[in-house]
């Protein structure tokens, strides 16, 4: 009769760390369309929490009725305040890629190493695939010049991380026809399995790869 809040809040939570798993990747915290879906399916999870709130509290009165009790005797916490912040506090933390960013700095250390062993022999540098680097799991190693890039995801990766010590600018790309662009680097990949390839630097030399043509398409820049 008390209708306790922990079940949900912890429903909640378990949701929240589920979407920090799969935001933590960059094919899916850099492609804006993952927001959209993601943002209807979270509303229809809410709207669950939600009548699953009110079925408890039916249920709870109905108990309390059926012993002539007064349900006022069994104060229920609130919920609906913590449920809006965690619901609030999950778009926040997918809106500004704290999924991404944090388990970046989490694995960098290991994302150092595997760059390191890769341009000490760039030619065995594809045999480092597969190896685990943090939260992490490498699907493919290139090497262009003294830059590493780091493939993540299936069929041998197309998004990922790249580590260009030579950038000079936050963001960039390697086109044809843009050699005098301060962003142009010779040394990013170009046209890797997507359109358009950019590279935004998330810390230090290190820079998370996306393709930026599905990035605008969905109106995200």
């Amino acid at each position: 009769m008390r209708t306790p809040r922990w079940p949900l809040l912890f429903a909640a939570l378990a949701l929240v760390l589920g979407y920090f798993w799969v935001y933590r990747l960059p094919e899916v915290a850099m492609v804006g369309m993952n927001y959209y879906s993601d943002f209807c399916l979270g509303s229809v999870l809410f709207c669950l929490f939600v009548a699953a709130r009110g079925a408890q509290l039916l249920v709870g009165n109905w108990c309390a009725s059926r012993l002539g009790v007064n349900p006022g005797a069994f104060p229920s916490r609130r919920l609906w305040p913590w449920l809006l912040a965690i619901t609030a506090g999950t778009y926040l933390m997918v809106a500004f890629e704290l999924p991404l960013r944090v388990s970046f700095s989490l694995s960098r250390s290991a994302l150092d190493r595997i760059a390191d062993e890769a341009l000490a022999d760039p030619d065995n540098a594809h045999r480092l695939a597969g190896r685990l680097a943090g939260l992490y799991q490498i699907a493919g190693v290139k090497v262009l010049g003294k830059t590493v890039v780091l493939y993540l995801g299936k069929n041998g990766g197309s998004y990922g991380f790249v580590r260009v010590p030579r950038a000079t600018t936050d963001v960039i790309y390697n086109r044809p026809r843009s050699e005098n662009d301060p962003q142009n680097h010779r040394d990013f990949p170009r046209d890797e399995g997507f359109p358009d390839p950019k590279g935004s630097r998330i810390r230090g030399d290190w820079f998370v790869m996306y393709s930026s043509y599905w990035r605008v398409k969905v109106g995200w820049s």
